[in-house]
């Protein structure tokens, strides 16, 4: 990792952050994941990051950190519950963008018949 990319509190190393609902699991979730993945990858971790939405209700510092110094806030739920926002709000923190796969895009949510997400 180099330098530039390691993390200090109150230093933005990210101008975004995105948390994700991986959806238990469910063709929802593992698109809200994937697509997460695919901005990275487009953007590069300067532009965006992926956030720990786990490390949030459970106080761990350096999400909590990297969260504060992100510029914008955007949460990937698949579907209404909206878990994911829920949860960074719960933490103290304004979402800027939360996206609904089954509401923004009308995609229909269902279990996994899947054994292995990875084939």
């Amino acid at each position: 990792m180099s330098e530039e990319m390691k993390w200090e509190a109150g230093r933005n190393t990210h101008e975004n952050i995105i948390y994700v609902c991986f959806g238990g699991l469910s063709n929802t979730g593992i698109t809200a994941a994937l697509a997460a993945l695919e901005a990275v990858q487009e953007l590069g971790l300067k532009k965006v990051a992926i956030g720990c939405l786990a490390g949030l209700p459970t106080n761990v510092a350096p999400v909590h950190g990297k969260t504060k110094a992100a510029g914008k806030i955007v949460t990937v739920d698949g579907c209404p519950f909206e878990c994911s926002k829920k949860v960074v709000e719960a933490a103290g923190f304004r979402v800027n963008k939360n996206i609904v796969l089954t509401k923004d895009i009308g995609m229909k949510k269902r279990r996994s018949t899947r054994t292995s997400v990875v084939t």
